[in-house]
């Protein structure tokens, strides 16, 4: 720190840099949230600021007089060789994104900017670094860019489904989309047969070996109503049978989901999506399906209807009518802009959607943007301004006022057509009435804000009046004060549960929480090791209040009463016999004997998990300290891994 306080005063205009100032710059530089670092020129880290500690996982003492290099994983060390060479030269690097590797192994996302530092004569002596954590923003940007390639991928699907021509044009659009917005390498399509059996008709990826064995299958019955998408998350663990298993184990399928195809609520067919690990199809996953499938649906029926009665034109606008009943059941239609003429069309089913009768929208741009909120304007105009001006997707989600005064929110998408020149001259795609779905989100965090403030209140009041009821003397003061313990330890595990919507909560999420108060600042007398798991809310709890007891006696009586004791937590789930193993040891407190009763912390943890999950506890009082192994079953809902 000295160092790089030094060099920062050597390059300013004042040639004398007193102490204060000294001391104002090493604590500006200090409390900084973003890394600030100094190096020589050949690379070796000279001071290293409580942010970089912060982001990079390492103490000052352990990096200083060390190698800058230990951050870079290894296709980054060339940029270290390049950024000391501009270095030398007295050359700034300005900000840039770039990778950096963490004291445990992980990888982070940064800003990066380098700037030289110079002696009082004016000589380059090292270099001074700000990194700033964009992990979040890369996250965000990901989400996003992942929406609007799945919207554009929609968009392409109906552009194609438009223009096929053969049901061997639909399906190849249909595999096109489906790896293009799931991500996956592979895929198909299933049809009912005359026979009855369903039979591939298109595939990706998938070798005919594979398809001989599985043809025929079908997890409902042709004649069933409505049927529900089926999802396996994980094929080692799900309940197929023993000859399918190996069949798609052999073929390296880890995931697969099964889509029905529906042609007016009869079941046609389906289509997979397959991953080669275990994958967890998400919510929004499921519904992207669904809405592809419908589609496609739709196609093929209006296939079925041209090759039944070709040339008749009755039949072509029977199909055109289910086809417009399909947009305008979904609430959606299409739109396209002429950037150049200022032109605007709209099908039937959007003017629907803004309550305008069919015909009757003024098809100019002033119009549609009458019908935005006066607060969404700015937003809607900037997006489409980014569109074109980046020639990528446009993407906006913004409220609409309807002419009787209702509003309604909308989500648009669509895509920059280019002319020949490459210049921008159309913005075309599609808008849908989300309107339900945004209320519902509402209504479900309204919903769940209040059950847990709710929630919160109870657990309060139990603990005010344990405070009443409890004599106050010293033998029950402890049990009150351990009594309180337990319910601020639920408490906990439940607010973690309520930010998560109540989703489920990770295992190490609740061992951090409830070992924190025991951990050194070096985090070494407590160690965590395994896989991400999630718990589903029954098992966090109860696995929440275990866990507090362990660490409370460990604290009390264990190793953790000690400075040179440890508890080592690792756990892993075992698909074969379908069990999450968590195993607690201690090492290096007090010699423990076996205790000749059993007292109500014990008593708890065996029973909670015993009897609420049908699990089972073993201790051992091994000498060198407590051993405890937690058992619980994995039951369809237990817990997920990610």
């Amino acid at each position: 720190m000295e160092a790089l306080t030094a060099a920062l005063a050597a390059s300013g205009p004042t040639p004398d840099v007193g102490e204060h100032t000294q001391q104002l710059l090493a604590a500006i530089v200090e409390s900084s949230d973003d890394a600030i670092v100094s190096k020589n020129l050949e690379g070796v880290i000279q001071s290293w600021n409580a942010g970089a500690e912060r982001l990079f996982g390492y103490s000052a003492d352990e990096v200083i007089g060390k190698s800058i290099t230990i951050l870079l994983p290894s296709p980054k060390l060339d940029e270290e060789l390049r950024i000391l060479s501009r270095i030398r030269r007295g050359e700034p690097v300005d900000h840039y994104e770039t990778i950096r590797r963490r004291k445990d192994g992980s990888l982070v996302d940064i800003s990066l900017t380098v700037s030289p530092v110079r002696d009082a004569s004016g000589r380059v002596v090292g270099a001074s670094k700000i990194a700033r954590d964009i992990s979040e923003r890369k996250r965000a940007e990901q989400a996003l860019a992942k929406r609007a390639e799945e919207q554009a991928a929609l968009y392409a699907f109906t552009d194609k489904l438009h223009r096929a021509r053969s049901t061997e044009e639909v399906y190849e659009a249909a595999l096109d989309t489906i790896r293009r917005a799931f991500d996956c390498e592979r895929a198909s399509i299933l049809i009912f047969a005359e026979s009855g059996r369903m039979e591939f008709v298109s595939w990706r990826g998938l070798s005919e070996g594979y398809r001989r064995a599985v043809e025929g299958h079908s997890p409902w019955d042709a004649n069933v109503k409505d049927p529900e998408p089926i999802r396996i998350d994980d094929v080692d663990v799900a309940d197929l049978p023993p000859t399918l298993r190996a069949t798609v184990k052999a073929e390296g399928i880890g995931a697969l989901a099964f889509i029905p195809i529906v042609m007016d609520r009869r079941l046609v067919g389906k289509f997979m999506m397959y991953r080669s690990a275990p994958h967890v199809f998400g919510s929004d996953e499921v519904s992207l399906a669904l809405n592809i499938a419908r589609q496609l649906g739709f196609s093929l029926e209006r296939m079925r209807i041209e090759r039944a009665r070709r040339g008749a034109e009755e039949a072509l606008r029977e199909s055109e009518q289910r086809l417009n009943l399909a947009l305008n059941s979904g609430r959606m239609g299409a739109w396209e802009w002429d950037i150049h003429s200022g032109g605007v069309n709209w099908s039937p089913s959007l003017e629907l959607i803004h309550g305008l009768q069919p015909g009757t929208f003024g098809g100019t741009f002033e119009e549609f943007k009458r019908d935005i909120h006066p607060d969404d304007i700015a937003l809607v105009t900037g997006k489409i301004a980014e569109a074109i001006s980046a020639r990528q997707d446009y993407a906006v989600t913004y409220r609409m006022v309807r002419p009787d005064g209702t509003v309604r929110w909308l989500e648009a998408f669509g895509k920059v057509v280019l002319d020949g020149e490459g210049e921008p001259q159309k913005l075309a795609g599609m808008c849908m009435d989300i309107t339900e779905r945004q209320q519902a989100e509402a209504e479900r965090d309204l919903l769940v804000a209040e059950l847990s403030h709710r929630v919160k209140n109870t657990l309060a009041t139990v603990v005010s009046i344990a405070q009443q009821s409890f004599p106050k003397d010293g033998a029950m003061d402890t049990v009150r004060q351990s009594f309180n313990d337990r319910i601020r330890a639920l408490a906990q595990t439940h607010g973690r549960l309520a930010e998560a919507s109540w989703m489920g909560v990770s295992l190490q999420t609740i061992l951090l929480d409830e070992l924190a108060p025991y951990r050194r600042q070096d985090k070494a007398n407590v160690r965590f090791s395994g896989p991400p798991v999630t718990l589903n809310p029954k098992v966090a709890l109860i696995v929440g209040l275990a866990i507090h007891e362990l660490a409370t006696n460990a604290a009390k009586y264990g190793s953790l009463s000690t400075k040179r004791g440890t508890v080592d937590v690792r756990w892993q789930t075992r698909p074969a016999d379908r069990i999450l193993k968590v195993s607690w040891t201690e090492a290096g407190g007090p010699m423990v004997t076996s205790p000749k009763t059993s007292g109500f912390g014990r008593m708890l943890l065996e029973r909670a998990i015993a009897f609420d999950l049908n699990g089972e506890v073993k201790l051992e009082f091994a000498p060198a300290g407590l051993e405890c192994e937690i058992l619980v079953p994995l039951e369809s809902d237990t817990l997920t891994t990610i």
